[in-house]
């Protein structure tokens, strides 16, 4: 019983969480991703490719 507690509570604390851009820092209603033209959905700021 004390097991599903702490599962209960672990999930009710990732919900109280917000989400935040990676770069800027700002708080987001869903999660940020990368555009077709390579800028943050959520700033705007441009990302540099991924280094083989």
């Amino acid at each position: 019983m004390e097991k599903k507690a702490t599962e209960q509570k672990a999930v009710a604390k990732k919900a109280a969480e917000k989400t935040r851009c990676g770069l800027c820092g700002k708080e987001v209603s869903q999660n940020p991703c990368i555009t077709k033209d390579g800028t943050c959905s959520v700033c705007g700021a441009k990302l540099a490719p991924a280094k083989p």
